[in-house]
């Protein structure tokens, strides 16, 4: 086993506010000797991305595979292959929040099938970074073998990110917001779950009318995609005027804006959401503004409270991406990295559409 001093500084931005972290381990990291050939890869670009500002997107990355290909291709991770004493250590989006419960119920059934150690520390709310970081340095600092990244908004994991593939240790980013310089990202695609859910809009209200996007934080990558993909392809595709009901995450502010931009503009009859908390706040703004048989409501995520809204009729539809499934492609990830496989940069999953009359089929998934 290797020891290892470190003493990093991480400096970030979040909004307007300069927030700074430090963490120093002298420590034994729990693996045996690290064999990864994994490391930052050069961002590959193919077009132009309708997101601004950031030098890496999943969707114009060119080194990537569809998860069956990929797993084909380099086929079974068995428990022979994992590395004696292998271990991960997990940051994840809110433990109240069963998307990411039913992820790292992925990553923690895979782990305990290939006998590998797992911890998981959650953030509580969506918008706390400096969470989200003091956690991933908890990690660091404690010398696991690998990592799983999920966070809200990629900015504040992107310096220990970088230090810790630096150092050859596989960080596996599973779903949520882009790191640019992780190992590998796994899941479904957010700028094609917009553009799917923009060609819903187009199509129910036959390419004319007024939609409406309740958005998480217009300050990270994350709602941005949801929000500027969605809105890019109404506009080149339709006749359909477009508001923004910038919810921050916060279902309690969709019901309201919801309720005051339907009292405003009662032509508004589709809103997108940017996950299923902020449809399910949107839907009670429209029964509060006697909107409820005028408006669909679609979002994304297919939680269990999303997907019961959608049964019950409360929301037309939701998107769902199969999240036990990135988590068990994670934890192999992190085993395929440390041995060396070549992974790809990035690993796509499907997402598909759910309403009521398939959605029997995905509430106990």
């Amino acid at each position: 086993m290797k020891k290892r001093q470190i003493s990093i500084i991480l400096c970030f931005a979040v909004g307007t506010a300069l927030m700074a972290g430090c963490g120093t381990q002298s420590e034994e990291r729990k693996t045996g000797e690290n064999t990864s050939s994994s490391g930052s890869k050069e961002a590959s670009r193919d077009g132009d991305s309708i997101i601004t500002g950031y030098t890496w997107m999943a969707e114009n990355e060119t080194d990537a595979m569809y998860y069956k290909d990929y797993e084909e291709k380099l086929g079974e991770v068995t428990k022979e292959m994992v590395p004696k004493d292998f271990s991960i250590g997990v940051v994840s989006m809110a433990s109240s929040n069963d998307y990411w419960i039913n992820l790292n119920q992925g990553v923690k059934e895979r782990c305990q099938e290939l006998g590998i150690e797992v911890a998981v520390e959650y953030v509580e709310g969506p918008t706390d970074y400096e969470q989200t970081l003091t956690n991933a340095e908890t990690l660091y600092n404690a010398g696991y073998s690998a990592y799983i990244f999920s966070p809200e908004n990629e900015t504040c994991l992107e310096e220990i990110t970088r230090k810790i593939v630096g150092e050859g240790y596989p960080v596996i980013n599973a779903y949520c917001c882009e790191i640019n310089d992780a190992t590998c990202f796994i899941g479904s695609l957010d700028s094609e779950t917009a553009r799917m859910a923009a060609d819903l809009a187009i199509e129910l209200l036959d390419g004319k009318g007024t939609v409406a996007v309740a958005e998480g934080d217009v300050a990270a990558k994350l709602a941005q995609t949801r929000t500027n993909y969605f809105i890019d392809r109404i506009e080149k595709n339709s006749d359909i005027k477009v508001e923004e009901i910038p919810a921050q995450w916060n279902p309690t502010t969709a019901r309201t804006m919801t309720t005051d931009l339907l009292t405003a503009n009662p032509d508004v009859s589709f809103i997108w959401c940017n996950n299923d908390d902020l449809g399910l706040g949107v839907y009670e703004g429209l029964r509060e503004a006697n909107a409820i048989d005028d408006c669909y409501v679609v979002s994304m995520d297919g939680t269990k409270a999303g997907l019961s809204s959608v049964a019950s009729g409360e929301v037309y539809a939701t998107y769902w991406n199969n999240p036990k499934l990135i988590g068990r492609l994670s934890v192999d990830a992190c085993v395929r990295a440390a041995v060396g496989q070549d992974i790809p940069r990035v690993v796509t999953t499907d997402v598909e559409l759910v309403t009521k009359e398939n959605v029997e089929d995905y509430l106990e998934k």
